[in-house]
């Protein structure tokens, strides 16, 4: 109302109104210039700085009453937490589950192959995880534990696994068979799925395969600095479907 009974213009656009945005309403020679050449050049427009001043003075004049009179509370004070149930809700939820011995049995029937002795040093050197690679015989993948698939890659060439004794496993299917793109690769079930020992989880064209790439494929426990140790039980020889491969102990 105060600005309006002066007629009070911003000559720049002033955003939130206040008293950073009082030069804005200043007449001067810009201002003038540029009103000229909208032909809205007008002499009266130099009062409107008062309007500024004084209704942004009587906004504050008026905030600041309100609050008296009405009041404001402060924020509610948050208690503090008692350290001891802070540390023991801490120790809680940085607890891991309670590991157990878990077996691994052989996910493919072919040739057992120490980790080591597989010709790609990512698996070779134990990066990745400990166990035992198998050069496998036919195109067919079985559940080498009871548990859970976790995931199955996009590309379909490996599979993760978990149960509830806290391992964690991967199964990787060939040497640079990424490179396939899920080509050849058939998996029979899905991410998430209950699974048991020899329960079929995918088949794979192994002869087309076979063609380009090499069909090593480390079984192997990625969580193995978990566990006190890994046994392994079937480093080298012919392999079935079902015997033991290794033993990671809790």
């Amino acid at each position: 109302m105060i600005a309006s009974f002066f007629g009070t213009r911003y000559f720049v656009y002033p955003g939130m109104v206040g008293f950073l945005t009082i030069p804005d309403a200043i007449y001067d020679q810009k201002a003038i210039d540029n009103c000229t050449r909208l032909g809205s050049a007008n002499p009266d427009f130099s009062r409107g700085i008062w309007g500024a001043l004084i209704g942004t003075a009587v906004a504050c004049v008026l905030a600041f009453i309100f609050v008296q009179v009405v009041g404001f509370d402060d924020p509610p004070e948050i208690p503090e937490e008692d350290e001891d149930d802070t540390a023991a809700a801490g120790t809680a939820a940085a607890e891991e589950p309670q590991l157990a011995d878990t077996t691994v049995y052989a996910p493919m029937n072919g040739k057992a192959v120490p980790l080591a002795q597989v010709p790609d040093d990512t698996f070779a050197s134990g990066l990745l995880g400990q166990g035992v690679a198998i050069d496998p015989s036919e195109g067919k993948l079985y559940s080498p534990i009871d548990g859970t698939v976790a995931s199955i890659f996009d590309t379909k060439h490996a599979f993760t696994f978990e149960n509830e004794a806290g391992a964690e496993m991967l199964i990787h299917m060939g040497l640079d068979t990424v490179n396939l793109g899920g080509k050849y690769f058939t998996p029979k079930v899905s991410a998430g799925q209950k699974v048991k020992k020899g329960d079929l989880i995918a088949e794979f064209d192994i002869n087309a395969i076979k063609k380009q790439y090499r069909m090593f494929t480390p079984i192997l426990v990625t969580n193995a600095d978990d566990f006190a140790s890994v046994e392994i039980l079937k480093a080298g020889g012919d392999v079935k479907v079902g015997e033991p491969l290794y033993t990671v102990k809790a």
